[in-house]
């Protein structure tokens, strides 16, 4: 009877030894468990920070491409002014022309006036 008692013994020292080693083991993965949800924590916090700095970068974005629809507007509008200018000095050439030639023609006539005054 002591040997089985002796053999019970030695199994339950085995089990508890066992047992033992399951708790340790079950520390250390808490352990990195714990670690790991420390390091989930640190990169969720990250990508929040990214998602703010995107947002950052999207409303300056935004204020781009609104300027740039108001330099494309503005950019319009010169060319629309500069060809009304145009237009005005092109109208201005063509009655300064008509002015010249009607002036030459009349100084001509003069001259042949002057000139058969001149042969009388």
């Amino acid at each position: 009877m002591s040997d089985k008692l002796d053999l019970i013994l030695q199994k339950l020292g085995r089990i508890e030894t066992e047992l033992r080693e399951v708790i340790t083991e079950q520390k250390q993965q808490g352990e990195l468990l714990k670690q790991q949800g420390e390091l989930l924590k640190q990169q969720g916090e990250r990508l929040e920070q990214q998602g703010e700095r995107l947002g950052r970068v999207e409303s300056k974005i935004d204020t781009i491409q609104t300027d740039i629809q108001i330099l494309k507007g503005g950019q319009q509008g010169i060319r629309s002014e500069i060809t009304d200018r145009f237009s005005e000095v092109k109208s201005e050439l063509r009655r300064l022309k008509s002015d010249i030639e009607y002036t030459y023609h009349k100084t001509a006539q003069n001259e042949l006036e002057l000139s058969r005054l001149k042969n009388q």
